[in-house]
């Protein structure tokens, strides 16, 4: 699994002998042989000289930014600025975790990634196989420590995660992916809406920045919320002030993780989520309660099957004609359409689809635009549901 890796040319500068057995040691781990210097002079003259004719060039560098004399970015620049260095390698800085200010000016120095000191080895993997666009390594690393690593789930979910940090996206992939969570990355909100389009069918969780450019975090939530009711969305923020919550909840954001956050809390909250939410679902899955149904027909099988029928022709163009009614903004028709369904369902036995009228209901009444969307997508799902299985029971 190793062979990815084998033949990325790396060069280390580090001045502490304990980081720089360290770093060597993850590197060797995945499969890398790296060359290392605690000396600035040193270095250059290694770049200078491996100009692809002698020697291959280096295709990495990690240094730790309180190395060189004048600050990791200084250092950064004279390389760039240096003549003799034929092709400079991607660069991994090493940074102090709580330095934010250092972390966002990663861009401005070409800096292809900041890792946070102290190194989590899963962090540093992901960033290399992220800058050298390398697909991730199936065999789990052996510097992980097995008995540590938090418990996995028994099948693989998929996590959309909007995050418009580098930095922070690396950490949050690389916690998800040691618990066997695939992450789905949008570096804004209009992108997290549109991949979220796209991979509906798929994605169990999404985590949320609130803070992002194009469009931020509460919007996408709401456009999200538009598209689905149920997929639990995560809010990450560093805000504790009163107000935000209450955002979230009129945003559809029903979660929260603050940060910075503590890693086997962010895991944990995760898989609770993600558990409850696959629990919901075995629950709901049946819209039609037959025993119900047949109980309010006086246990009479015959009448059931009859009014059952009866509610399956007159309901087939239903969600169509309401969808129709919403969408031309007629809404004392459509809360009478969803009044007719209320009335009987509640009689056959379909409790859920009887709540969601109600609510729909009075949100057609108040001419609530904002909620009207999301209540009709939950009520014609649980419709549409509930035909269908009235034509298995039919069968």
């Amino acid at each position: 699994s190793a062979n990815h890796f084998k033949d990325i040319r790396t060069l280390v500068l580090e001045k502490s002998g304990a980081n720089m057995n360290l770093i060597e040691s993850y590197l060797s781990a995945f499969g890398m042989h790296c060359e290392l210097t605690s000396s600035e002079a040193s270095t250059m003259s290694m770049l200078e000289a491996a100009n692809g004719r002698y020697a291959k060039t280096f295709d990495l560098f990690i240094l730790d930014f309180d190395t060189p004399s004048g600050g990791g970015f200084r250092f950064v620049e004279a390389i760039r600025n240096n003549n003799k260095i034929v092709k400079p390698p991607k660069i991994i800085m090493l940074l102090p975790m709580l330095r934010e200010d250092l972390f966002d000016r990663l861009n401005e120095y070409g800096i292809d990634m900041g890792v946070g000191k102290p190194i989590i080895p899963s962090i540093l993997l992901n960033g290399i196989l992220d800058i050298f666009n390398l697909k991730a390594i199936s065999a789990s690393q052996p510097i992980k420590n097995k008995d540590a690593s938090p418990a996995k789930f028994d099948k693989t979910h998929r996590v959309l995660l909007a995050e418009d940090n580098k930095t922070n996206r690396l950490i949050e992939k690389s916690l998800l992916q040691q618990v066997e969570i695939e992450s789905i990355v949008a570096c804004d909100g209009r992108e997290a809406v549109e991949l979220f389009k796209e991979h509906k069918d798929s994605i169990d969780l999404i985590l949320m920045d609130l803070h992002m450019p194009v469009m931020n975090g509460y919007e996408a939530a709401q456009e999200i919320r538009k598209i689905s009711a149920d997929v639990p969305i995560v809010a990450m923020t560093a805000d504790v002030i009163l107000g935000v919550r209450e955002k979230c909840e009129q945003s559809g954001i029903h979660h929260y993780i603050s940060k910075p956050f503590d890693p086997e809390h962010f895991i944990q909250t995760i898989k609770e989520i993600i558990s409850e939410n696959e629990n919901n679902k075995i629950q709901n899955v049946s819209v039609l309660d037959q025993s119900a149904g047949l109980k309010n027909m006086g246990d009479n099988a015959e009448i059931y099957r009859q009014v059952l029928n009866e509610y399956l022709s007159e309901n087939q163009y239903i969600a169509d004609k309401l969808s129709s009614a919403v969408l031309e903004k007629r809404y004392a028709d459509a809360a009478q359409i969803v009044h007719k369904v209320k009335s009987s369902s509640g009689s056959i036995g379909a409790k859920s689809l009887y709540d969601a009228a109600i609510t729909l209901q009075k949100a057609l009444n108040e001419e609530k635009e904002d909620e009207i969307t999301l209540l009709l997508e939950k009520f014609s799902r649980l419709l549409r549901e509930l035909l269908e299985e009235i034509k298995e029971f039919q069968s």
